[in-house]
């Protein structure tokens, strides 16, 4: 009789263990799946500050060849400095708005 009860309590620590086991590959598989989504959304985050860094850098060439042209006409007298402002002030501010993704 005392060897059914320590069989039963065998099989019963048996199966506890299983479940222990089950659960802590559960754990385990979202705890990795968990940081695979980080690593994506990470790796978005970084792809859209690439995105607006490329895009900065466009306007700062922009800007960079506006004011370039901007000297050149100002040199050669060919526009007075009003009519300069004028005519550069829609592009430049086209230029200085930022792209919203």
């Amino acid at each position: 009789m005392a060897n059914i009860a320590i069989q039963k309590l065998l099989f019963e620590s048996q199966q506890k263990a299983q479940k222990q086991s089950e659960l802590d590959v559960i754990l385990e598989v979202a705890q990795r799946y968990f940081n695979y989504l980080q690593v994506l959304a990470v790796a978005d985050l970084y792809n859209n500050n690439v995105k607006a860094v490329n895009h900065n850098l466009t306007i700062a060439k922009d800007k960079e060849k506006w004011a370039t042209a901007d000297q050149v006409m100002c040199i050669g007298g060919k526009q007075n400095e009003t009519q300069l402002e004028q005519s550069c002030t829609p592009v430049m501010q086209n230029l200085t708005q930022p792209e919203i993704n």
